[in-house]
């Protein structure tokens, strides 16, 4: 609502409306910060001793160590994360990231009310943040080591999207797509169910009948697929909707 939005509630809201925007495949998203040049600090040698801790718990814990792999070969395999080939790149200062108060914006927003209607359903949207591109100045920010197994070599990684602990990243992302429905020229009852049925990644919404409910998820699910975002995991209480809605949307592509 409009009564809590703060003058830095106000600016963050400024900066991802400028920053945020369409790509060939997906969007890019800023991270927002606090006014100024972050000022953040130098904390490798902790990143170092961390680290090392880490490895020594793989030694005692072979499936924790296996976990961690399977995750990061992911992240790297995906794109969600690269390795920074010339170390010269990366800045001396290892900064932890701090955001400006757009998280309090989010908190602003409300969770979509129960459903009314006779149809209802829900879904998310599939490794969300990881599907937003980070904007490139932005990466030199979220730096982290990982080891190379085959050589045993501490590698130099950085995000390359949205990253999950920002804590300005659920406003980021709830703006993005908002974003992405403004782009498409969604309107009517569609762009108010991308408004008012979104909590985050969570889509929860209802509608009198069968048609209607299939319209309008078909409608958002293949919207999101063209900015290369995933509805999954849809439950509903009809399950004529579930068998239509199978039938009403384009196939996502990763």
């Amino acid at each position: 609502s409009k009564g809590c939005i703060s003058s830095d509630d106000q600016r963050a809201l400024t900066i991802a409306k400028e920053k945020t925007r369409r790509l060939a495949v997906g969007y890019e998203v800023p991270i927002i910060w606090r006014e100024g040049e972050p000022d953040l600090i130098n904390n490798q040698q902790m990143a170092k001793n961390r680290f090392q801790s880490l490895l020594r718990r793989f030694q005692t814990q072979p499936e924790l160590e296996r976990d961690y792999e399977a995750a990061m070969q992911k992240n790297l395999d995906q794109g969600y994360a690269s390795r920074i080939q010339d170390p010269v790149d990366v800045n001396t200062s290892w900064p932890i990231t701090e955001c400006t108060r757009a998280r309090n914006y989010a908190s602003c927003l409300t969770p979509p009310q129960p459903s009314r209607e006779a149809i209802a359903w829900a879904s998310d949207i599939e490794a969300m943040f990881s599907r937003f591109r980070l904007a490139a100045e932005d990466t030199k920010y979220f730096c982290f080591l990982w080891r190379d197994k085959k050589s045993a070599e501490t590698m130099i990684c950085k995000m390359e999207r949205l990253p999950f602990g920002a804590s300005c990243s659920p406003f980021v992302a709830i703006h993005a797509i908002q974003r992405i429905a403004e782009d498409a020229g969604i309107e009517g009852k569609i762009a108010t169910a991308v408004r008012e049925r979104f909590y985050v990644d969570d889509y929860l919404s209802s509608a009198a009948t069968v048609a209607e409910a299939v319209q309008e998820a078909s409608a958002v699910k293949n919207m999101l697929a063209n900015a290369d975002l995933n509805l999954q995991r849809w439950i509903s209480n009809s399950s004529e909707f579930m068998r239509s809605l199978s039938n009403n949307v384009k196939p996502h592509s990763n």
